[in-house]
């Protein structure tokens, strides 16, 4: 994706086009729409100058631990992961899927 597609493609961007097609005449600009076109437009370069980027690495993950926890009104399992580098992750998953302890997934994390 190009850099100008990742500008447009957030909505504001959208809406200042939209306002520009249908201004007023001269004259009879209301104040309002004036100041909601600066706002808009000050966001939208704002918006593109802003990195958006993630620096992150996939590694290998252990399962070590599964519990049952009752959470959104019903009952989830929540997967206890662990890394080579020692860090620990938690998950949480639907009841009908079936895990077994020992599982080694690829997981990315950040850099």
């Amino acid at each position: 994706m190009n850099y100008f597609n990742s500008c447009v493609s957030n909505g504001i961007e959208m809406a200042i086009f939209y306002l520009f097609l249908n201004y007023p005449k001269p004259g009879k600009t209301p104040i309002m729409k004036v100041l909601i076109t600066a706002v808009l437009f000050v966001s939208a370069l704002v918006s593109c100058s802003v990195k958006r980027e993630l620096q992150a690495e996939v590694v290998s993950a252990q399962l070590v631990q599964i519990d049952t926890v009752n959470r959104y009104s019903g009952n989830q399992l929540y997967l206890t992961w662990k890394c080579s580098n020692n860090i620990t992750y938690g998950t949480y998953a639907s009841i009908p899927n079936r895990y077994q302890v020992g599982l080694v997934m690829p997981v990315m994390i950040q850099r």
